[in-house]
């Protein structure tokens, strides 16, 4: 599967929503989107972390109210971005770029302007674990925030308050009131407050509890099940007590969840050959970006034939740019460079990692449980 950025992935939703407020958009928007944005004075994008099509689909056995929702509503599989992952998906939501616009390309990148391989939620070198300094704004194209603020009108995010100091947070919040929340039951009542306000506004509330469980549990385990489920009581009751008719609910995900096995999970740290010609592994368990040393890219490729052709693909990261996996629009000044040499796409439900990570749920690549993601339209 592809990523359908010309217009039904999670990258044209918010070109949709700031092109509703009257933003110019590189990206085209989301149609169904638009349309239902009509005549409407807020906008409420509730992004639930984790939350694949299929695994949404696979609860409508039960009794759920999304179920309720989508039937006087309108649900839409759309794709996430590539990689799917929250890094990358999280920054088109709060930009209107795909990744290969706003070059924030995976969980795990190698900046070599840092010379380090940097956690892009944290901004923590993966191998010191000390913070990486950034200089200057990190991310430089227009947020949310400062594209609506040109129209005078207010972008407020609704996040756990953990996240609130993060590197990530702080790059991609500029110009948009942010509002921590402790509890699910707290951050509804933050998101009532703010409809009850008068004229137009968009808000964008994070949910992110579900996808630690698929990632520990796995997406079919009965926690993340139970959990969903909770989540949907809690939507019901804030639904069928919220007055708020000029208001738009768009619910959507950054990326689903595959359940593997991690007891298959392909180690590089048992490739000693292999890691003395990299100079860093970066990207997602299902995803890698190989970072070769000068003049190792041939024995890579042959090592990787050799020893990995059964569990992965290797791919040159021009590439896959080239096809337009990492999105459309000209690619920002460091895309290429955060890529890497060599991207590894791992087939079936295999994972590749540098050391275990004893997690059944994973992320990153191209499959439909990975990459297909719920859109579900509401008017309140």
């Amino acid at each position: 599967m592809k990523p359908a950025y010309q217009s039904n992935s999670t990258a044209n939703i918010l070109p949709a929503i700031l092109q509703h407020f009257g933003c110019q958009v590189q990206v085209p928007p989301q149609p169904d989107l638009l349309r239902q944005l009509e005549g409407k004075q807020k906008a409420l994008f509730l992004m639930i972390d984790g939350l694949g099509y299929h695994q949404l689909k696979k609860e409508f056995k039960h009794p759920l109210f999304l179920k309720q929702m989508s039937k006087k509503g309108k649900l839409l599989p759309i794709t996430a971005c590539f990689p799917s992952t929250t890094a990358a998906s999280v920054t088109s939501f709060f930009t209107g770029l795909t990744p290969q616009q706003h070059g924030i390309m995976a969980y795990t990148v190698y900046l070599h302007e840092y010379k380090a391989l940097t956690s892009m939620l944290s901004f923590h070198n993966l191998n010191t674990r000390k913070p990486v300094k950034i200089k200057g704004r990190f991310i430089k194209c227009k947020t949310i925030g400062e594209q609506l603020a040109q129209q005078h009108i207010p972008a407020h995010a609704v996040i756990p308050s953990k996240i609130i100091k993060g590197t990530l947070s702080q790059n991609i919040h500029r110009k948009t009131t942010v509002h921590g929340y402790k509890n699910l039951h707290d951050c509804f009542e933050q998101i009532k407050k703010l409809l009850k306000k008068p004229g137009k506004a968009y808000i964008h509330a994070y949910i992110d509890f579900y996808d630690g469980l698929c990632h520990e549990h796995g997406p079919e385990s009965d926690v993340s099940c139970l959990f969903l489920h909770g989540l949907d009581s809690l939507l019901e009751r804030f639904v069928k007590t919220t007055k708020a008719k000029d208001t738009l609910l768009a619910i959507s995900a950054d990326h689903g969840h595959i359940t593997t096995d991690p007891k298959k999970t392909i180690l590089y740290r048992d490739h000693p050959k292999l890691c003395k010609a990299l100079v860093s592994i970066g990207g997602e368990a299902r995803i890698n970006y190989l970072y070769c040393k000068k003049g190792k890219q041939k024995f890579v490729e042959k090592y990787f034939k050799k020893h990995f052709t059964q569990y992965a693909t290797l791919h040159k990261s021009q590439d896959i740019l080239k096809q337009g996996l990492f999105g459309i629009g000209t690619p920002n000044e460091k895309t290429a460079q955060r890529i890497g040499d060599f991207v590894v796409m791992a087939k079936k439900n295999n994972t590749l990692l540098h050391s275990p990570a004893y997690l059944i749920g994973h992320h990153g690549g191209l499959s439909k449980e990975e990459l297909i993601v719920p859109l579900l339209l509401y008017p309140l």
